[in-house]
C-alpha cells in the first residue's frame, strides 16, 4: 500500500492508477472513499470485493467542481433529467446551487453512462460534489466521475483517517489519497428528488435536513420503511450498519442508572460532560458541540472497539434529533442494532 501526499505528482499517479481501472482511498470532507471510475464496471466490482459490500446496495458517485448542473449532468450521460418534472428539476438546481459542494447527495434518475452495478439495477443514481481540496483537485483533473464508497468492509465504522483506512483494508486498497482528518465526519445526507418534484430524506448526514427544508421551502418527506432483502434507493440504510465488532449500546444520560457505567469491562461515551465529572467515559465535546461530536464520532468508536480491555461500549444518545442530532442518532442507532438480522458482513 502506498501513501500519497496531494499535489502534481501525487494526483497524477492517482489518476493514472484510476484509468488503468485500480482503487483507491480519497479523503472527502464527511468520511475517506474508496473510489473508482463509475463508468467502469470492473473496477466498480473492485471496490464491491474489497469492501465484501453486497450488490444491493448502491454506491454516490462524486463529481468534479462545474458539473454541478442537470444539463451538464445530462449531457455526460450521468443523469436523464427528462423525466422529471418543472418541480423537481427547479428543487434539484436548487439544492446543486446551494449546497454544492458539501455533504449532500442527490438521488436522481439514472443516467444511459451509469452502469448497473454503481446503482444496484435502480433507475436512479445518487451523485454528490465533495468539498475536499484533495477530492476536487483529483476529479478537476481526472474529469471522470468517480463511484466512492466509504473506505471500510461493508457494516463496520466509517474511516475519517488514512490510518482508519489502512487499519480496516490494509492490502486490499493499494493506495490512499492522504488528506487528514475528515471536517466533517459523517456520511453525507441523502435527499431523493422524484418526478412529481417531491423530496425525500433518505438519510440524515453532514447537512442538516432543516438548511434543505429552509432552501426548499417546505418539509422534506420522511424516509419509507424498507425490506432488508430488497435494493435500497441509498446506502447506509440497513438496520445494522455503521457497527463496531463490540457490541453497542445506547443510554440517555436523563434514565441511566450510574451504577451501570460502574463495569470496568465497559467503554463508556458521552456526547457531552456528563453530570457527574466522577463517571467514567470519554467525552466527544466538552462545549456540547454538535460539529465537534459529529467530527470525532467514528474515530472515538474506533478507538474504544480496539482497546482489549473493553468487551461492550455504552454510548449516549443525542437529547435532540435537531440538526447533526439527526445523524449522530441515527449512526448510533444503526451501529447497535443487532448484526444476526443482517447479511454476512465479513
Amino acid at each position: 500500500m502506498k501513501v500519497l501526499s496531494g499535489g502534481f505528482q501525487g494526483i497524477s499517479r492517482c489518476m493514472a492508477h484510476l484509468r488503468s481501472g485500480g482503487i483507491l482511498a480519497i479523503p472527502t470532507e464527511t468520511v475517506y472513499g474508496l473510489a473508482a471510475i463509475a463508468t467502469q464496471p470492473e473496477a466498480v466490482s473492485k471496490i464491491f470485493a474489497a469492501k465484501e459490500r453486497p450488490s444491493f446496495d448502491p454506491l454516490i458517485v462524486h463529481i468534479p467542481q462545474g458539473w454541478g448542473f442537470l444539463k451538464k449532468l445530462d449531457e455526460l450521460g450521468i443523469t436523464d433529467s427528462s423525466v422529471l418534472g418543472l418541480e423537481a428539476r427547479t428543487s434539484a438546481e436548487k439544492l446543486m446551487r446551494r449546497f454544492w459542494p458539501g455533504p449532500l447527495t442527490l438521488v436522481l434518475p439514472r443516467g444511459a453512462k451509469i452502469p448497473d452495478l454503481v446503482t444496484s439495477g435502480l433507475s436512479t443514481v445518487g451523485i454528490r460534489m465533495p468539498r475536499h481540496t484533495l477530492a476536487q483537485d483529483l476529479l478537476k483533473h481526472l474529469q471522470e466521475p468517480l463511484a466512492a464508497p466509504s473506505a471500510n468492509r461493508f457494516g463496520r465504522i466509517s474511516p475519517t483517517s488514512s490510518s482508519a483506512v489502512i487499519a480496516e483494508l490494509g492490502d486490499r486498497v493499494p493506495i490512499v489519497l492522504e488528506g487528514g482528518p475528515c471536517e466533517v465526519g459523517l456520511e453525507s445526507t441523502i435527499v431523493h428528488i422524484a418526478p412529481d418534484g417531491s423530496a425525500r430524506l433518505l438519510r440524515p448526514g453532514g447537512l442538516a435536513r432543516e438548511k434543505i427544508e429552509a432552501e426548499l421551502g417546505r418539509a422534506l418527506l420522511a424516509p419509507e420503511a424498507r425490506q432488508l432483502s430488497t435494493a435500497e434507493l441509498a446506502p447506509g440504510m440497513l438496520a445494522s450498519h455503521y457497527a463496531p465488532r463490540k457490541r453497542l449500546v445506547l443510554f440517555s444520560r436523563h434514565t441511566l442508572d450510574p451504577s451501570h457505567l460502574a463495569v470496568a469491562s465497559r467503554g463508556v461515551m458521552w456526547l457531552s460532560p456528563p453530570p457527574d465529572s466522577r463517571m467514567p467515559g470519554v467525552v466527544l465535546s466538552e462545549s456540547g458541540s454538535l460539529e465537534e461530536m459529529a467530527r470525532v464520532l467514528f474515530a472515538t468508536l474506533r478507538k474504544l472497539d480496539n482497546e482489549p480491555a473493553i468487551s461492550e461500549i455504552w454510548a449516549e444518545a443525542p437529547s435532540s434529533d435537531q440538526g447533526l442530532g439527526a445523524a449522530i442518532h441515527d449512526r448510533l442507532r444503526r451501529a447497535s442494532a443487532p448484526k444476526a438480522l443482517e447479511p454476512s458482513q465479513g
